[in-house]
């Protein structure tokens, strides 16, 4: 038995919200990844040239985290330069978002049919049991 718990898709104004929230924590924690780069890298990010976004992409039901950015060039000891330019963003961060039945879709894809689903209320989100199909016991 598997128990997976999974954030479902709901109003793109809410998920905007969580994910641009106004004390930014999400964009804490995704510049974490352009400071990482810097010290563990030895990388020279002007980490301060980026702006944070929370984009909803409906078609794919995920949030997209990127950042936008002045020209830029950075690079880190043995990788190859790296030179953004503002019509091309930083990509930093998706998060996926289910409908009851695109995860049941998604489990059985991996070999798991589900036996249990739990709801919340709002902000809704599941927690699914799932069993090994037959063929994967």
């Amino acid at each position: 038995m598997l128990l997976v718990g999974v954030d479902l898709v709901k109003d793109p104004s809410i998920l905007t919200a969580a994910y641009d929230d106004s004390g930014g924590v999400t964009a804490r924690f995704n510049r974490n990844a352009l400071l990482r780069i810097n010290r563990e890298l030895r990388g020279n990010f002007d980490v301060e040239a980026f702006s944070h976004l929370a984009l909803w992409n409906a078609a794919h039901c995920r949030m997209k985290c990127i950042w936008s950015v002045a020209r830029i060039r950075s690079s880190a000891p043995r990788a190859t330069p790296l030179r953004l330019e503002p019509a091309k963003p930083l990509h930093t961060e998706n998060s996926h978002k289910f409908t009851v039945e695109t995860f049941t879709s998604l489990a059985a894809d991996g070999g798991w049919s589900v036996s249990k689903t739990w709801l919340s209320e709002a902000p809704q989100v599941a927690l699914f049991r799932l069993e090994p199909t037959q063929g994967n016991r």
